[in-house]
């Protein structure tokens, strides 16, 4: 019994990691519906009584380790490897996404002609490398440190998520900072002026 509360509370932790880390994309328009193109590189699965974001999210990016995923009417559940699986899927209004996921009315899975697609933020962006100091990713977020003798100037934190309404692709949002150098005292050196009597400080 210990052991299924473990497996339990573990799986709620892990699910509502998926939840934060996958960024809402839009309503596209979903074209064959139920049917996958060869060029599309995609899997569908149905999903009859369970289909919402989070479950989808289970199979797509932990069962299939793939980065984006949609819910749309007909319990289907659908994975994509990259963004160039629905590329060619028009943008919709999102009252066109106006159907409530079977297995939870609270969130949406699309609807007739539409599809809610989802991108896995914490895989989608890529670590920056910053010169004299460091970027280390946390989920969909990327946050800065600079080297000892050097503080950051900018955002210490960026997030990843879609550049606009109508855009298909995860970056990170706002402008990498940099690390600019301290004056130290380590790093200066003194001497007396004769003809002044003023001590100077100046940097090495």
């Amino acid at each position: 019994m210990e052991a299924v509360l473990a497996f339990l509370f573990v799986l709620l932790k892990f699910s509502s990691c998926l939840k934060n880390d996958s960024v809402y994309l839009g309503c596209f328009r979903l074209r064959d519906k139920g049917k996958i193109r060869e060029n599309d590189p995609a899997d569908v699965i149905k999903m009859p009584e369970n289909l919402t974001a989070v479950n989808c999210a289970l199979y797509c990016l932990v069962e299939k380790d793939w980065q984006y995923f949609g819910t749309t009417i007909g319990s289907r559940c659908y994975c994509w490897t990259s963004t160039a699986g629905f590329q060619h899927y028009t943008t919709l209004e999102e009252t066109f996404c106006n159907e409530p996921c079977p297995g939870n009315k609270s969130e949406i899975c699309g609807g007739r002609d539409g599809i809610s697609i989802y991108g896995d933020a914490a895989r989608s962006c890529q670590v920056i490398s910053i010169s004299n100091g460091q970027a280390t990713k946390e989920g969909s977020s990327l946050i800065f440190t600079c080297d000892e003798g050097y503080q950051l100037k900018g955002n210490q934190t960026l997030h990843c998520d879609k550049g606009g309404n109508f855009s298909k692709i995860l970056t990170w949002q706002g402008d990498i900072p940099i690390c600019t150098g301290m004056f130290l005292c380590s790093e200066r050196y003194r001497f007396s002026s004769a003809n002044t009597g003023f001590i100077i400080y100046t940097r090495k």
